[in-house]
């Protein structure tokens, strides 16, 4: 799935909060592999992980670990920064 197909699949949904972070992570990793001009099994096999992990990912809805995550992401050039933020948006 295209990174703009992803985001028209996502605006549709009626998504938790948590479903939107895995979705946002999965929407930005799609972008970067594209960005990288590879297919999502060659990133697999830069990973050293399944074509079918990558895959599950990438639809936004598997939790992932933060080591999952930061593993995939620094493949793909990518740190991962967990920050929290006040509600709306308001940082303290």
């Amino acid at each position: 799935m295209k990174t703009h197909e992803l985001i028209d699949w996502y605006n549709e949904l009626k998504p938790t909060r948590a479903d939107e972070v895995k979705l946002d992570f999965a929407v930005e990793l799609s972008a970067a592999i594209e960005a990288m001009g590879i297919s999502r099994q060659d990133f697999a096999a830069l990973v050293n992980v399944s074509a079918a992990r990558v895959t599950k990912a990438l639809r936004g809805d598997t939790n992932l670990t933060i080591e999952s995550m930061d593993k995939l992401a620094a493949a793909a050039g990518l740190d991962v920064h967990v920050h929290l933020a006040q509600k709306g948006g308001k940082v303290r």
